[in-house]
């Protein structure tokens, strides 16, 4: 068995995993079962329809086996109710967010990212790699396989607020794009008496006879005499704890690029779709493609939020302006991020949101900071009537605290797509009124639209200038006298009047009002007060350091406020019904 299970490890193409099997069938006893227990399950594996999304439920599954080990490791705390306060306590990362590290580079972030390693490695066919998930979390029994990594519509997360996972069934929907699916697993925690053993399985989809069978399904095999995956015990050093899925031969549709190309590859997919993550990962290229001089190159993956916050290697202040808007929603709350990308760095910077997201749908909500779906750039261009940054805004809607009524109105199973209610018309609406209120919005678009027109004119003045002197050229030329004269080229910006930025004091001194004294408000409706300040912009997020009070309270309610940027805030509120 050791031997099949090196010659396991070492399998990365469909025929070596067929060449394991024949070998594995004929010196031990083998059978299979129908993965979820059922072999009407394809249906069910089948119901994604984006390898992309597929892979970021595996690695998220894999991000929960980091987090569940380390619950344990801190004795299983009962009174930590999200991943984002899990990270914040155990991994020491302020606000569970990643946006907040300074660098990337120390190393004890940099040893949290190689907890979790997904690598790209060759299989027979150059567009389909193979796709493996390596985690050095909690790990799973052999016997606990069909009820968690194997099952379909299991409930082993629900009640365990700390992890990501909730629908138990996202992961498996990436056993559709492949054959072959090697699963190992080895428990990091074990009973005082009981040896650690690693387990194994491998997944494949059975066609099925055409004659009796409507549909394939997938199966696993497992020892003939327990019915459970293949055990053998391993030290640390053959197998370390924690669980790997290899996915062989992975159709990931348009992601097979090199790895680290800034679009259609891994580094575009997992930087995508998970937005914002919790916790950093690794990724690795194997491929001949991906090898860099000969060797490996691994990279941390830290979110879009944080590449868009912080920049980093030649994303360096490539964002002109980020803001962050917390507000009620409901019975809970959403936070509105979003980015302006400059026009400095790039030839083409209209081509750079692509880096980011796709241009048609710049708008993402997440959910512990997992892509769940995105909205159109119609809401940009048409409903906020800001067509000159539509190509350089980025947003995000995070409802890591939405309510769970919203969360079931709005979240597929698969987190692929939101589901076309009453609640994401009322988010949408939600992120129109609270971005049209944005004046730095409307002043950069004014820019931009400023920059064009003034463009498109010394474009046209350039072109007058190059004639005239071809034409003098060309008449010094016949005449045989005079020098040659070269056209200049108009080199103008131009730049809308900001605010002078108001000077920090602590104590504060002043909060001044700045909306108009009289404001159309109508029932039921959101709208805004600005005003300025010289506290500390901390100071807003703090309940103890600032409230809002609304006289009489029957008129409306404060429901959240945007970040103070350069002593410049806005303070968001909803009329009520008098």
């Amino acid at each position: 068995m050791k031997k099949i299970f090196k010659q396991l490890l070492s399998s990365n193409t469909a025929k070596e995993v067929t060449d394991l099997l024949e070998n594995l069938i004929d010196k031990h006893n083998v059978t299979w079962t129908p993965v979820g227990g059922y072999r009407d399950n394809i249906a069910t594996i089948n119901i994604g329809t984006d390898p992309a999304a597929g892979l970021a439920e595996r690695i998220t599954n894999a991000i929960d086996a980091v987090i569940e080990l380390e619950w344990h490791k801190q004795g299983k705390p009962s009174d930590i109710n999200s991943p984002r306060t899990a990270a914040e306590n155990w991994f020491d990362l302020e606000g569970g967010k990643l946006r907040n590290i300074d660098n990337a580079s120390d190393k004890r972030i940099q040893e949290l990212a190689r907890r979790i390693k997904i690598t790209l490695r060759d299989s027979e066919r150059e567009n389909y790699p193979t796709v493996e998930i390596r985690d050095h979390g909690i790990g799973i029994k052999g016997d606990e396989f069909s009820k968690t990594i194997l099952s379909l519509h299991g409930q082993n997360k629900i009640s365990k607020l700390f992890l990501m996972g909730a629908y138990g069934q996202g992961g498996s929907t990436a056993l559709s794009y492949n054959n072959y699916t090697i699963i190992i697993s080895k428990p990091a925690l074990t009973e005082k008496k009981e040896k650690a053993s690693v387990s194994w399985t491998i997944v494949r989809i059975n066609p099925g006879n055409i004659n009796s069978d409507k549909l394939e399904w997938f199966e696993y095999c497992v020892d003939a005499s327990n019915g459970q995956p293949f055990n053998l015990e391993l030290v640390d050093e053959e197998f370390f704890p924690g669980t790997l899925v290899r996915h062989i031969g992975m159709d990931l549709g348009k992601y097979t690029a090199k790895m680290t190309s800034p679009t259609s590859s891994l580094w575009y997919l997992v930087h995508h779709y998970l937005f914002d993550p919790v916790i950093p990962v690794t990724i690795s290229g194997e491929r001949k493609k991906d090898l860099n001089a000969g060797k490996v190159e691994n990279r941390s993956i830290f979110g879009n939020n944080r590449r868009l916050t912080k920049g980093g290697g030649d994303e360096k202040n490539l964002t002109q302006y980020q803001q962050e808007v917390s507000l009620t929603f409901r019975d809970g709350k959403v936070v509105f991020y979003y980015w302006v990308l400059t026009l400095d760095g790039s030839d083409k910077p209209m081509d750079r949101i692509k880096n980011y997201c796709l241009p048609s749908q710049p708008v993402i909500i997440t959910f512990n900071g997992q892509k769940q779906g995105q909205l159109n750039n119609t809401i940009i261009k048409t409903d906020l009537k800001l067509p000159f940054i539509e190509k350089y805004l980025v947003v995000q809607i995070e409802c890591d605290n939405l309510d769970n009524e919203s969360k079931r109105h709005l979240f597929s199973s698969t987190r692929e797509s939101l589901r076309d209610t009453s609640i994401l018309e009322e988010l949408k609406k939600l992120a129109i009124d609270t971005l049209s209120e944005d004046d730095e919005l409307k002043r950069l678009d004014k820019e931009r639209k400023d920059r064009y027109l003034k463009k498109d004119e010394t474009e046209a003045l350039d072109k007058l200038r190059k004639r005239l002197a071809t034409r003098i050229n060309a008449y010094f030329k016949t005449s045989g006298g005079g020098t040659t004269v070269k056209a200049s080229e108009t080199k103008e910006s131009v730049k809308t009047k900001k605010q002078q930025p108001i000077p920090i004091n602590d104590p504060p001194t002043f909060l001044e009002i700045t909306s108009e004294d009289d404001k159309e408000v109508y029932i039921g409706k959101s709208f805004s007060i600005k005003f300025k300040t010289d506290a500390h912009p901390s100071f807003f997020n703090n309940p103890d350091a600032f409230l809002a009070v609304i006289e009489p309270h029957s008129f409306g309610s404060f429901t959240g406020s945007a970040r103070v940027i350069d002593g410049f805030g806005i303070a968001f509120l909803k009329q009520g019904i008098m």
